[in-house]
């Protein structure tokens, strides 16, 4: 699968030479979308989340620009999600469905924020969406004005698990196959 950055071919090298490398890892995407105040703590929470998996051999995340091969193609990933965080207006709802309709699929969507929810304190203003559920279908809603950054790792990781049927601990995503071994042995 291509992608740039010497810090993805570093960590392709790493796999290859480990003791499995037929086993690939999940490739998740994630695109920010921020577009108001809740934009620090949401990409503040996904690089915290990022750095968390990023030890992960069995988990690989990367952003729409990082699927881009040199040769213009993209690769597709096991997951993309976009994240919406901030009030959204009438204006920017195009915006929304655009980034929404680029990411490769399967998708998810997270409204993080409460402004993203429900328009926030602005709901009954004559430009601001009531809520991104009118545009995309939501797949989880992270509430809070502003939310914690950790909010982000923790519903990525549920949002993961829903989506691709993969396990979540105390120490992060574990691939389906060993929830299947754990399950296994109880």
């Amino acid at each position: 699968m291509p992608v740039n950055g010497s810090r993805f071919l570093s960590r392709w090298a790493r796999i290859s030479e480990s003791d499995y490398p037929s086993q690939m890892p999940t490739v998740i995407c994630v695109d920010l979308l921020n577009l108001a105040c809740c934009a620090i703590e949401a990409a503040r929470g996904f690089e915290l989340w990022r750095s968390q998996v990023s030890e992960s051999d069995s988990l690989m995340v990367v952003t729409p620009g990082e699927l881009r091969a040199d040769d213009g193609s993209a690769s597709a990933p096991d997951l993309s999600i976009l994240v919406v965080a901030g009030t959204v207006s009438k204006a920017q709802g195009d915006l929304v469905i655009q980034r929404y309709e680029a990411l490769p699929e399967p998708r998810a969507v997270v409204a993080f924020g409460v402004c993203t929810i429900s328009g926030g304190p602005y709901w009954d203003s004559y430009s601001v969406l009531p809520g991104i559920e009118a545009l995309v279908e939501v797949d989880a809603m992270v509430p809070g004005c502003p939310p914690l950054p950790e909010d982000v790792a923790a519903v990525l990781d549920k949002v993961i698990a829903a989506k691709l049927g993969l396990a979540t601990g105390a120490d992060g995503l574990a691939t389906a196959s060993q929830s299947a071994k754990a399950e296994a042995h109880a």
